[in-house]
């Protein structure tokens, strides 16, 4: 006799994202920490994550623009 158990590899689904509601016990708490973050930050400035504005004056296609 082996010491070997027979499976057949079956795997749970991971859970889906449907599963994640705003009341599910785990998403409840993100949710009011992001709520805090946004109600105490009304507006906010992305300008630092921007490129910079080039001059397109010059370009004749967009595929001059590489």
């Amino acid at each position: 006799m082996s010491d070997h158990i027979a499976s057949f590899g079956w795997l749970p689904d991971f859970p889906s994202i449907s599963d994640y509601t705003p009341e599910h016990e785990k998403i409840k708490p993100l949710l009011a920490k992001i709520r805090r973050t946004v109600e105490s930050a009304p507006t906010m400035d992305l300008r630092a994550w921007c490129p910079p504005i080039e001059n397109q004056l010059n370009r004749k296609r967009p595929a001059d623009s590489h």
